[in-house]
């Protein structure tokens, strides 16, 4: 029993009752949606890739017990980060006129892994800050997104964009450094996955450059949930540290080609 408490695994894929019932709700307004617009007749399929840079500050200061004798604060430095963040994503554009039309579709993005860091006071106190520690986190989000544009000047396509999907975040590579000599790492906390619930919203232009091919440039917020670490080996109670909600700021170029 102590060893089944101690080691556990997660399933690959596995969502909270709140999230599965949100990505229920939102499949089901899309095929409402979808199915009568891509009976318009100058709808048009598109290919579009995705390349920019992703902006976060993650962290928060907790205080992990490892049994009734011994906890820790884990104290964030509060670090803003910023890393490569891309992808790939397909859909429709669906023309109501010649000065409004809409994108529909789904899109996996990825963003480069980045360092969350801190110090550790052992005990809870100042007095014992003897160890540093840092980890890893990775984001990987599939979304179902749409665009509202506007046309002026014939090529130029002002934007409002927004999406909803799921995030997996990875946190992974915790390890601890000693401050002092005489100081001894704890075994690390293991690594762990999760599924959130994201969302994201952003502003934008896209240009025409030719018939086929458009070249855009936007900004766009996203919440993307929470990103934990599993239990210490060692460890008696069920605490993870916990990166706090993810809320990151992404500058991006776009390229799309409709087919």
């Amino acid at each position: 029993m102590l060893c089944k408490n101690i080691f556990y695994t997660q399933p690959l894929l596995k969502f909270n009752k709140w999230t599965r019932d949100r990505l229920f709700l939102l499949g089901a307004f899309l095929v409402g949606i979808f199915i009568p617009l891509t009976m318009n007749a100058h709808t048009s399929p598109y290919v579009r890739l995705t390349l920019g840079d992703i902006f976060a500050q993650t962290g928060q200061n907790q205080v992990i017990a490892f049994d009734s004798s011994y906890w820790k604060k884990l104290v964030t430095n509060h670090n803003s980060v910023s890393e490569i963040y891309g992808g790939v994503s397909a859909g429709l554009r669906i023309p109501f006129n010649s000065i409004w039309a809409i994108e529909i579709g789904a899109g996996y993005y990825q963003a480069a892994s980045f360092n969350q860091e801190g110090k550790i006071y052992q005990y809870n106190s100042p007095d014992f800050y003897n160890l540093n520690y840092d980890y890893k986190i990775q984001i990987r989000r599939v979304m179902f997104e749409g665009k509202l544009l506007t046309t002026f000047s014939t090529i130029y396509h002002p934007y409002l964009s927004a999406g909803i999907g799921a995030s997996r975040n990875r946190s992974y590579n915790y390890q601890e450094t000693p401050v002092q000599p005489y100081a001894v790492p704890d075994p690390s906390f293991a690594s762990w996955s999760q599924n959130n619930f994201s969302c994201s919203a952003g502003i934008g232009l896209d240009i025409e450059v030719t018939q086929h091919w458009r070249i855009g440039a936007g900004y766009e917020y996203s919440n993307l949930g929470t990103a934990n670490l599993g239990r210490s080996p060692v460890q008696m109670t069920s605490q993870q540290v916990s990166s706090g909600t993810i809320n990151t700021n992404q500058v991006l170029a776009q390229v799309s080609y409709t087919i």
